[in-house]
């Protein structure tokens, strides 16, 4: 029999680059297929090189007269420069990995990669190389660290990594009984380190269980990635060398590889590849093993596992543990019974599973820190962002892939629903035949009508959108899925008259499909409709009615609509505390939501009471170090700030950042927002050096982990310009807060909360570069806008109010003073802010301006009484000119006096104080120069 010895040649390399030697027969057995003779002569090359460290037909190798290459002279007892070798402990495709002791200059043991013998080709050189600068560039907590690097006594690359010693990931679960939450805790961090590897700009490309060991280390578990052998920099250049992967070639390990990694071109492979990968993992972490079996993959040949990698979609975990014979011994491994493992699964479990294994990577997790985020949410009983996919999508992937049986038809909408409604009532009568319950089984045959009145509902009211103008429903072939939508709409109560949840689930889904078209009202529509259906069908504490009050309320709060969120979160924890009790998570999480929405709502007596019954309670319960602990304490620490407890609000943000750096790390979403906060608190107390160290920290990582046009990003974009804004540098705050309002208009809307904020620092911005007309103008417009959307009493109204009063108050050219109205705003501001010593400020000038002497002391004086000294220089002077204006004249120069030495000391340039000290010069002595 004849042997295509490209193929073989192929084959071979394949194994001896990406795998290690145990793993080859598993390789051999989905690469060779039933090809026997093939496998029969790559068995003898790997043989050979196995034994002998020779690799024939490397094209760069000269082989010496016997055809073998030397033997390494690296052993164990033998030096590679100041390492001793102490024993092989691994081999990987193109190195041998030793355990190795350094004596100078510090004692350590270490783990030392040396190339193999005759593995030393240009590209695989390069692959090496490639790997040393890859874990050089890498300085993170769960990644292996590169210590050192050289050429061994016979020129042969090698490089020093820190000694992990660990086992796979897998292994660790399984020989510890990991629950699924202890897993999934363990699985954060993996993500963690792929993130940190990807804005370093590599992708592993090679994520499995034998590459993220496990070691305990202060009685804790400690994971650490390693093997970044086949890492592609997506970025930058790694290396000098070249490193080309040929037309064909596999990277990867096939169980675990992306869709785009087993394509034979497989050049276009970017960070989400690795997001595939993690899926794999999390999913062998729950289920025991891989979507992909390898059973399966051993009966198939290599180009039918790279198709099925490609194109089949993996069952649900929850499915895989319901259909294998092996559920009692995986449960076993995890703690729980067979039937709670399933259940466990089934939902958000399988939701974040599935949606970091989409064969489309644009509907994957975007990063490996979302995927982790996601996981975290699971785990402090908060939404994730994952759910199953929409019918839309469904319809479209269906539609692609039978474009020429469903290309009369004209519209996708349909044949996605058909998938989805048929694929649920086969599910159903599953169950119902499986479990053999009665009723189940009604259930199911419920189910199914629901299904079919769905299906019929798309057939007749959406897929008649395709038909010919003038036709029965027909807008012609072009017809949208949005005017098909449109004109379905009106037809669904009359459809599903006899129908209510089949109704109310046609509704959601509507719902759903707007909110994507970023038609949110009409997405409220469907949803509150469908709501409605679910109180009359179900009753109002059934869970999946609940369920949509909660999720409802975070729409609106995502309109900035505080008040409709407000009542919502309020009917989900009353509910909540009737029939789970105070202390189930899901109650405190609705505390937690409705607290924070009375807080953006200016009530924060009532949201502090509420944040602290819940803090005390996740403190008892989960600990101080957890993720919803660290919630609460966060939201709590926001609400004593805008109470004006500034001692206690800096305590226990400090405290809480402190964890959350060790815990989550610097670069954490929760981190960040408590960076961002804090930054807010050192503004209010005027410690601006502080504040615009975190603003800047807290921006540099928004971009990085949320991305630059990222709500939170530009929040604190806006914060940035304000702190500019206080530090004098107005033409760099000015161009700060432009593009920040510009940014947030753009993604969200011009009356959204966060876009008002970020006008309102514009507004005084401009206030200070002397644009009054432009100012007056903006302040106008925002302050009916934030009347409108927010009301007095939140922080965000306060700050506007006073800025605006700050201005009728002081403003150089008297057409633009207003002392009445800069009274009425600023005593209005006070009055839900009377901790502040800078409303206090300008309550106090406005007086002055407004002639009201002794009004303008009081309030003064209570600025002072709040921060003595921090606003000595504005507070003097006006204290002195209305001390005066009372006849005070002695009092009034000794007012005057300190407060002049106090700016020649402390803010000899600052422009309002010099324009308010003229002021008082010229009142107390006129014929003075100053």
């Amino acid at each position: 029999m004849s042997v295509d010895f490209a193929r073989m040649q192929e084959v071979f390399l394949a194994a001896v680059e990406r795998h290690r030697p145990e793993e080859w027969e598993a390789f051999l057995d989905g690469a060779c297929g039933a090809d026997d003779e093939l496998r029969r002569q790559v068995n003898l090359l790997l043989k050979a090189h196995r034994e002998a460290g020779s690799v024939p037909g490397a094209a760069a190798a000269e082989p010496d007269q016997t055809g073998c290459y030397p033997a390494p002279t690296e052993a164990p007892g033998t030096f590679v420069g100041p390492y001793k070798l102490l024993e092989q402990i691994g081999e990987g495709g193109m190195g041998i990995v030793y355990m190795a002791e350094q004596e100078q200059p510090v004692r350590r043991k270490v783990a030392l990669k040396i190339i193999k013998p005759g593995m030393d080709s240009a590209q695989v050189i390069a692959r090496f190389d490639a790997e040393r600068h890859a874990l050089a560039l890498m300085d993170q907590q769960n990644i292996a660290r590169v210590l050192d690097a050289g050429t061994t006594a016979s020129g042969r690359p090698y490089f020093v990594m820190e000694l992990v010693k660990g086992v796979p990931i897998t292994k660790y679960c399984d020989d510890n009984h990991l629950t699924p939450r202890e897993r999934l805790e363990l699985f954060v961090p993996v993500c963690l380190a792929i993130q940190h590897a990807h804005q370093k700009g590599i992708i592993h490309r090679d994520i499995k269980p034998s590459n993220v060991l496990v070691a305990p280390h202060d009685g804790k578990p400690v994971v650490k990635v390693i093997d970044f052998g086949v890492a592609k920099a997506t970025g930058q250049r790694l290396t000098d060398k070249t490193i080309f992967t040929g037309f064909g070639a596999l990277v990867g390990t096939p169980e675990y590889m992306s869709p785009e990694q087993a394509e034979v071109n497989n050049q276009d492979i970017d960070t989400r590849s690795d997001v595939y990968s993690l899926g794999v993992l999390l999913y062998e972490l729950l289920t025991g093993s891989t979507p992909l079996t390898r059973q399966r993959m051993k009966e198939a040949s290599l180009l039918e596992v790279l198709r099925l990698i490609r194109e089949e979609d993996p069952p649900r975990p929850s499915t895989r543990l319901s259909a294998t014979e092996e559920l009692p011994s995986v449960a076993a491994n995890r703690g729980l019974e067979p039937k709670k493992l399933s259940g466990l699964l089934r939902g958000e479990l399988d939701w974040i599973v599935m949606k970091a294994l989409d064969k489309d990577r644009n509907r994957r997790y975007e990063t490996a820190n979302g995927l982790a985020m996601d996981v975290q949410r699971y785990l402090a009983d908060e939404a994730v962002l994952a759910h199953p996919p929409s019918v839309w999508y469904r319809l479209q992937k269906f539609a692609r892939k039978h474009r020429k049986l469903l290309w009369a038809a004209g519209a996708f909408v349909l044949l996605l629903t058909a998938g989805t409604v048929v694929s649920a009532w086969q599910a159903m009568r599953a169950t119902a035949a499986r479990d053999g319950e009665a009723e189940q089984r009604r259930q199911a045959e419920k189910s199914e009508a629901e299904s079919k009145a769905v299906l019929k509902f798309f057939l007749e009211k959406v897929l008649s959108a395709a038909r010919s103008k003038g036709q029965e429903g027909g807008l012609g072939k072009d017809a949208t899925i949005r005017a098909a939508l449109d004109q379905a709409e009106p037809e669904i109560a009359k459809f599903f008259a006899d129908q209510p949840l089949a109704e109310a689930s046609i509704r959601n889904t509507l719902g759903v499909t707007y909110w994507y078209l970023n038609e949110t009202n009409l997405a409220l529509r469907q949803q509150e409709r469908a709501l409605a259906l679910r109180r009359q069908e179900l009753g109002p504490q059934h869970d999946d009615t609940v369920g949509i009050i909660n999720d409802l309320a975070l729409v609106f709060i995502s309109q900035g609509k505080y008040d409709e969120a407000r009542k919502h979160f309020e009917e989900v924890a009353t509910i909540r505390r009737h029939t789970l009790g105070t202390e189930n998570q899901l109650t405190l999480r609705s505390l937690n939501n409705l607290a924070n929405v009375l807080a953006q709502q200016g009530r924060f007596e009532e949201a502090s009471k509420l944040s602290e019954e819940t803090l005390q309670i996740r403190r008892r319960l989960l600990g101080p170090e957890d993720l919803f602990t660290l919630r609460s304490a966060y939201n709590l620490a926001i609400m004593w700030h805008y109470l004006g407890r500034f001692e206690d609000a800096g305590r226990l943000f400090d405290e809480t950042l402190q964890i959350q750096r060790r815990v989550l790390g610097p670069q954490h979403q929760d981190t960040l927002r408590v960076m961002h906060e804090l930054g807010e608190l050192m503004l209010d107390l005027g410690r601006l050096d502080e504040a615009e160290k975190l603003c800047e920290e807290t921006l540099q990582g928004q971009r990085q982990v949320l991305g630059p046009t990222h709500a939170e990003t530009l929040v604190t974009m806006g914060q940035l310009a304000d702190v500019q804004r206080a530090r004098g540098r107005l033409a760099e705050a000015r161009k700060t807060a432009e593009e920040a309002v510009q940014q947030h208009r753009r993604i969200l809307s011009p009356e959204h909360p966060f876009t008002l904020a970020a006008t309102a620092v514009l507004a005084d911005v401009l206030r200070d570069q002397g644009q009054l007309s432009e100012a007056r103008k903006l302040y106008e417009e925002t302050l009916a806008s934030e009347r409108r959307v927010l009301g007095p009493k939140t922080p965000e109204m306060q700050k506007l109010m006073n800025g605006f009063a700050w201005m009728l108050a002081t403003a150089a050219e008297s057409k633009y003073r207003e002392p009445a109205r800069a009274v009425d705003l600023a005593t209005e501001v006070v009055q839900h802010a009377p901790n502040f010593p800078d409303k206090w400020t300008t309550l106090g000038v406005a007086c002055y301006r407004a002639g009201d002497w002794k009004n303008a002391i009081a309030a003064l004086e209570k600025s002072e009484a709040l921060a003595p000294g921090r606003f000595a220089g504005i507070n003097g002077f006006f204290l002195a000119l209305a001390h005066w204006q009372l006849g005070e004249k002695e009092k009034a120069r000794q007012l005057y006096d300190r407060a002049a030495q106090w700016m020649d000391k402390n803010e000899p340039k600052n422009e309002n104080l010099r324009r308010f000290r003229a002021e008082a010069v010229e009142l107390l002595e006129p014929n003075k120069k100053k």
